[in-house]
């Protein structure tokens, strides 16, 4: 599952030299996992111009309301790792747009989170 369209929501993250930094998202599931898709669709509503995006980022509650018997109703950001190279970052003219990975995380994992 990926998201096209989540790099036009603006986040409070900028490269050193002020170029704004927005992101897409993939994620790789058990394709029986019908509907994950608005799990990965509810982090790119999740973001904005206050809210924290990167590496390390959880995101609460995403996977419980579509599948509520998850043992891992949150999704935690990481660089893409599944796609040797497959999701490049772009450099535009307004903006530094990349890639995170979602990951599904248990409740327990995610203690001290973001």
């Amino acid at each position: 599952w990926a998201t096209i369209g989540a790099s036009t929501f603006e986040t409070p993250v900028h490269r050193q030299d002020d170029l704004p930094i927005q992101v897409e998202f993939v994620a790789a599931v058990d394709a029986r996992l019908e509907n994950f898709a608005a799990s990965v669709s509810a982090c790119a509503f999740a973001l904005g111009a206050d809210v924290r995006v990167g590496p390390g980022t959880i995101y609460r509650d995403v996977v419980s309301p579509i599948h509520p018997a998850t043992t891992t109703p949150h999704l935690f950001s990481v660089p893409p790792f599944v796609w040797a190279n497959e999701f490049e970052s772009i450099e535009g003219d307004d903006a530094y747009i990349t890639w995170l990975q979602l990951v599904p995380i248990t409740a327990s994992s995610s203690c001290g989170s973001i």
